[in-house]
């Protein structure tokens, strides 16, 4: 019932329009396992920023990725873009080169096998991460995600 809920709340947002796009400043966000995270992120991606930036708080690895923040790397590669990780020290979102990108794609795979993202979820919330490029930059002695840089394509 909740999720028809949801569902419900994501389609009458979606043919109300959406507010007016986010300034450039609010590209960055710190990453809560919440719907509303979700939407935040969605709504930065649909504006105009050249770059959005997720911070994460507590010990998130690649490993033990949050399935809410795997989604979003998920549909940053299911519509054509790259996810690649980088060490803390070479945080130059555009300078990253794939590393651990089996296991990333084996657990973005596994995102999907689960059928957690839902058709109308996927095309509304999901959408505007076709024009991204994810790169995660991890602490070099831990494999803890400290950032997540999506970056907008050609740019």
């Amino acid at each position: 019932m909740k999720s028809f809920r949801v569902l419900f709340y994501v389609l009458l947002l979606a043919s109300a329009g959406c507010a007016a796009d986010p300034p450039q400043t609010q590209g960055n966000l710190t990453f809560f396992d919440s719907d509303s995270f979700d939407s935040q992120l969605s709504t930065r991606l649909g504006g105009e920023n050249a770059q959005v930036t997720v911070a994460t708080m507590g010990p998130v690895t690649l490993n033990d990725m949050p399935k809410r923040l795997n989604a979003w790397l998920a549909a940053v590669t299911d519509r054509g873009g790259q996810v690649v990780v980088v060490n803390a020290g070479n945080a130059d979102p555009g300078s990253g080169r794939p590393r651990f990108l089996g296991a990333i794609i084996a657990t973005i795979g596994q995102a999907f096998v689960e059928g957690m993202i839902s058709m109308v979820r996927e095309r509304r919330l999901y959408g505007p991460a076709k024009a991204y490029d994810a790169t995660l930059v991890i602490a070099p002695d831990s494999g803890q995600i400290q950032q997540v840089y999506f970056t907008r394509k050609g740019v």
